[in-house]
């Protein structure tokens, strides 16, 4: 919903939790380090760890909890693809260009590539450590012929103009939102998972998934506040109780529902 974080997502080392150790992964690494993760009733989805899982121990009141890993879902592919224009050097928001020394934005990606006889396609393989010939596909489709802005800017803002063009939602395009929520617990000596998902599909480019699940909380927070069925002050998160139960319980009106399952890992 916001093309600029698309472009900078995962510029920043991540930082989870695993059997009570931290663990760190470089932003060079964490497409090439996505995990299939299956959501009910829509499939698999590439994810990938976002950012600093550690800080929302304390904030879900599990300070010491020796698992926690917050994460990213995309469709399959994605991570690869996304992996590779890091790998190229093309979603960098440090590294400035001329847009006038080139015509298209094929002639962009030409110039991050190693000089050679090679093809196109082989360049992208080899420098991007690719070995899934769909992915180049995709790459070539995004830096096709389509003109360059004129300017001097960065290359995150290139690929941000190109993603708004080629990724913008159509008249009647749908959004996807899909959330999921695994926690592991024991029961006696019985090794539980508690899974919560959720999903949600826009109906067109204006009326969209993103929209209602960004929006209607807050909607249902203010009227609350202006009822006083919320009474807390001060800045606060939604992880008190007193906001989260009845919003939740109210966005069931609107089709936000979460699915609980509980799944053996014994």
């Amino acid at each position: 919903w916001n093309p600029r974080n698309v472009v900078l997502a995962g510029n920043k080392t991540a930082r989870f939790r695993r059997d009570g150790q931290e663990k760190f992964v470089p932003y060079i690494q964490l497409f090439r380090n996505a995990r299939v993760v299956e959501v009910p009733g829509q499939g698999k989805f590439d994810m990938y760890p976002n950012r600093d899982s550690v800080s929302y121990a304390h904030i879900y009141g599990f300070p010491d909890i020796k698992n926690i890993l917050r994460g990213t879902l995309r469709h399959p592919g994605f991570c690869q693809a996304w992996g590779a224009l890091i790998a190229l050097g093309l979603t960098d928001p440090d590294t400035r260009v001329n847009g006038a020394h080139f015509t298209t934005y094929r002639d962009l990606l030409l110039a991050f590539l190693p000089a050679g006889k090679e093809r196109v396609r082989e360049k992208i393989i080899h420098y991007a450590c690719l070995s899934d010939a769909d992915i180049v596909e995709q790459i070539l489709w995004l830096f096709d012929d389509t003109p360059i802005p004129k300017r001097k800017t960065t290359v995150a803002d290139l690929l941000e103009n190109l993603i708004l063009q080629k990724w913008g939602l159509k008249e009647n395009d749908k959004d996807l939102v899909v959330m999921q929520h695994e926690i592991d617990y024991e029961l006696g000596e019985v090794k539980m998972r508690s899974q919560s998902s959720m999903s949600m599909m826009g109906e067109n480019k204006n009326n969209t998934a993103m929209a209602n699940l960004v929006g209607l909380p807050l909607g249902i927070c203010a009227r609350y506040l202006l009822q006083e069925k919320i009474r807390l002050t001060g800045v606060r998160r939604p992880v008190d109780s007193e906001v989260y139960v009845p919003v939740l319980q109210e966005l069931e009106n609107y089709g936000v529902l979460f699915t609980e399952k509980a799944i053996s890992l014994a």
